[in-house]
């Protein structure tokens, strides 16, 4: 790494505000897939890059973490605890059985909208592969944000449209967010990056515009604005 990446590492870990201390903190990371057959899946592009950086920022301001992880091999700092699932039923589970304990939840996890119908038991042939036939999976933030009684909630959208914000700020109203940070990856931008551009929405429309900034420092960004809101809220 350079000079410049050490340095702004050291920073981080060493001098974060603990502003989050007392706090639980949710955060959902990586890309959920659905079986087709044993060796096929429904999925997507997500790392769970930024989800991680996500919670290794919240654990260093103080904050108690959990880290539900969808498909990802990377590692995540000792003091997150991790839960590992694969499909969005497991996403499910795992979020029901913290959320109504936590303060924050990100929901920075790609989920996948639809699954197979049938999920075959052994590898599909060739020849029979010939349609899936889908149902849409449940949304997993609306239904969480229904019940929620003080939790400041993140949502995330990646989007392709040149309408974007307004695609991203209905998404925030339909789910139930009070914030939602807006990825635009025409061309397979983002996934897989160390780096981000996007922009933060809420309920006043355009609060903040990234561009080309690491996923740490826009983890740290991310986390100031929903104490402030946190704190409107009371």
């Amino acid at each position: 790494p350079s000079t410049e990446q050490i340095i702004e590492r050291f920073t981080e870990h060493t001098l974060a505000p603990q502003d989050l201390v007392g706090k639980k903190v949710i955060v959902t990371a990586g890309g959920t897939r659905e079986p087709i057959d044993p060796v096929r899946f429904i999925g997507n592009l997500s790392t769970g890059k930024q989800g991680i950086a996500i919670a290794e920022a919240a654990s260093q301001r103080g904050a108690e973490v959990t880290l539900i992880i969808a498909n990802s091999e990377l590692p995540v700092h000792a003091s997150v605890r991790r839960i590992d699932v694969h499909t969005v039923a497991q996403m499910k589970s795992e979020l029901e059985s913290v959320f109504t304990d936590s303060d924050i939840l990100f929901m920075a996890a790609a989920i996948s909208d639809a699954r197979p119908v049938h999920s075959a038991d052994e590898k599909i042939k060739k020849q029979d592969l010939r349609s899936i036939e889908l149902v849409e999976n449940p949304d997993l933030l609306a239904s969480l944000a229904a019940n929620k009684l003080h939790q400041v909630i993140v949502a995330f959208a990646a989007e392709t449209e040149n309408e974007a914000i307004d695609i991203a700020k209905e998404k925030m109203h339909r789910k139930g967010a009070h914030l939602i940070y807006l990825n635009n990856v025409s061309g397979g931008a983002i996934f897989g990056s160390s780096h981000t551009s996007g922009i933060l929405i809420d309920e006043t429309g355009v609060i903040e515009t990234f561009a080309d900034i690491s996923k740490e420092k826009l983890a740290h960004s991310l986390i100031n604005h929903t104490i402030k809101d946190a704190h409107q809220l009371g």
